[in-house]
């Protein structure tokens, strides 16, 4: 049986330029109505700042967010290492944020490094089966070295 649902979003997302920094603030929300129960609601604040200093090119990005379940997730994009495209869901209720910092060493060599985070402030357990952490938090540093030809 398929059963019909609804959902609508909202993204508010201005930029502000002030010098070398480049301000990226999102609101969203977001609206779901299953065929069947009530009105289901979630919600996310994001900052991302950029910019360049001392050659290093750097970003930061704090997310909140507060969603009733899956079904109300939010989606934002996060700084991320070159060649890498990082979309994440968020859903239930917590905050994540990522420092990425890049730098050409060089004319042949490319280190890039990358730090997240997340908290869940709803759970004790991050994830299913096998890839279960059993904790509201989880950490990753990823570490990039490219030889250009």
């Amino acid at each position: 049986v398929l059963l019909y649902a609804m959902k609508h979003s909202l993204r508010l997302q201005p930029q502000i330029n002030v010098g070398r920094f480049i301000f990226t603030t999102s609101f969203d929300g977001c609206c779901y109505k299953p065929s069947v129960g009530s009105i289901q609601y979630g919600r996310m604040l994001s900052e991302r700042v950029s910019t360049t200093l001392l050659g290093f090119q750097l970003a930061v990005s704090s997310i909140w967010f507060h969603t009733a379940d899956y079904q109300t997730c939010m989606y934002v994009h996060q700084p991320c290492l070159r060649y890498a495209y990082n979309a994440s869901a968020f859903f239930y209720h917590g905050n994540a944020g990522t420092f990425v910092m890049q730098r050409q060493i060089g004319k042949h060599l490319n280190f890039s490094g990358m730090f997240t985070f997340l908290h869940y402030t709803n759970r004790h357990n991050i994830g299913t089966a096998d890839s279960t952490i059993y904790g509201s938090e989880k950490f990753d540093l990823i570490l990039q070295l490219r030889w250009l030809l």
